[in-house]
């Protein structure tokens, strides 16, 4: 884990926010199934509890679905990003190549 300062972000955050945002994600639905499993195991401690658990992470994995939607956005204008910066790098060597002609 790297630290940026807030409002200081660097062509890395792009990709510190999707790889971020996959793990979030990816803990809630694994601890959201053992929770569901448990809920329905007749020898645990709290079935009832684990239900209600599983439910809660369950109701935020709804809540944040929209950030699959989100990182996709994001590499798509971070790809883009990456395209015009060449770009711009290929006209400044053409524009310097010329200025010493």
């Amino acid at each position: 884990m790297r630290l940026v300062p807030p409002g200081q972000g660097d062509q890395q955050g792009v990709r510190d926010a999707v790889y971020s945002s996959r793990s979030a994600i990816s803990a809630l639905e694994d601890a959201r199934s053992a929770c569901e499993f448990e809920s329905k195991n007749e020898h645990s401690l709290s079935p009832d509890g684990f239900g209600e658990v599983a439910n809660a992470f369950g109701s935020c994995l709804v809540t944040v679905e929209s950030v699959g939607v989100l990182n996709e956005k994001l590499w798509k204008s971070n790809r883009e990003n990456l395209r015009l910066a060449k770009r711009v790098a290929e006209l400044e060597a053409e524009r310097a190549t010329s200025n010493h002609e």
